[in-house]
């Protein structure tokens, strides 16, 4: 039984600039380039519904509700407001109590769904959400690897980021 040697592949991105030349003077008025660029590619995912990482991470109904508001209105590098107005706008939209929303978040918190950088301020788990390029969500997705000896290392962006490690 032949064993493939697992690789990375790569998304490759070439552009070429071709010279070209003022025929009455001799001029090269564009230079010639060639760039090459690659990029890992986004790894294979399933879809997962909202509702199942609820289930999974065992969210009561203020918390699921909570979840699905604040994924929807998530911004790049999984950032989510959660300052006063921003509660009490979610608190009405979801037909909840702004002392309930208050509580969800900070099971939400203690679940590690969300990661708080300041009070009012949140990151989403990059590791079960992701908004932007697969670059961006990369950069701040936390990665362990496990050394021959047993000792890990801990590579997580979003930690250098927020000041957690």
């Amino acid at each position: 039984m032949k064993t493939k040697k697992a690789t990375t592949e790569k998304n490759i991105y070439v552009r070429e600039v071709t010279d070209v030349v003022e025929m009455s003077t001799g001029e090269v008025t564009i230079n010639k380039r060639s760039e090459v660029a690659s990029f890992e590619k986004e790894p294979a995912y399933v879809k997962l519904y909202l509702n199942d990482i609820g289930r999974l991470k065992g969210l009561n109904n203020s918390e699921q509700k909570l979840i699905n508001e604040l994924v929807f209105n998530m911004g790049y590098n999984n950032v989510v407001p959660a300052y006063k107005p921003v509660k009490e706008l979610i608190a009405e939209r979801l037909g909840i109590k702004f002392n309930t929303v208050n509580e969800a978040l900070k099971s939400l918190h203690k679940k590690g769904i969300l990661i708080r950088k300041a009070r009012g301020f949140y990151i989403m788990d990059p590791n079960l959400f992701g908004r932007g390029s697969w670059k961006d969500v990369k950069s701040i997705r936390m990665v362990i690897d496990y050394n021959s000896d047993g000792t890990k290392s801990i590579n997580a962006e979003v930690s250098k980021q927020l000041n957690l490690f």
